[in-house]
């Protein structure tokens, strides 16, 4: 491989980097919740006298999503900005590197990620701030 291939596919290997972090923190974290329901439940299983009520149950098992929901409109932005960057980057790059159809290749590539990253980062911004709205203030 030469060099300009690596950097032609810097891009796409930094957002496949990002792509599998984000499906492997959601993975952990959805079985981390499941094993902390199960040995709850469990623990309430053998002790009933620890749980007041249903309702209180039924709110202490429901929380984690909603910080989980929290993380999910967060990564809309954090994608957002990094596949912004990548564009940036790549944009830089092919100016600065390449010559001819590779530069071509590149500098297109990287434009076409900037408006999409950024759109993608206004939209999680915007369902964050919506989502703030429809919650009532505890």
């Amino acid at each position: 491989m030469t060099n300009t291939t690596l950097l032609i596919a810097l891009p796409l290997v930094l957002a496949a980097i990002f792509l599998m972090y984000g499906l492997f923190r959601n993975l952990v974290r959805l079985w981390l919740d499941h094993r902390v329901k199960m040995a709850l439940l469990e623990k309430l299983e053998h002790r009933p006298d620890l749980v007041n009520s249903v309702q209180d149950l039924q709110s202490l098992l429901e929380s984690p999503f909603a910080q989980r929901d929290h993380v999910r409109q967060q990564d809309f932005v954090l994608t957002g900005l990094f596949l912004a960057i990548i564009g940036i980057t790549s944009a830089l790059l092919a100016h600065a590197f390449f010559s001819g159809r590779y530069a071509t290749g590149v500098y297109f590539g990287g434009v076409a990620c900037v408006p999409i990253g950024f759109g993608l980062a206004l939209l999680g911004v915007i369902m964050k701030l919506l989502s703030r709205i429809s919650t009532p203030h505890k």
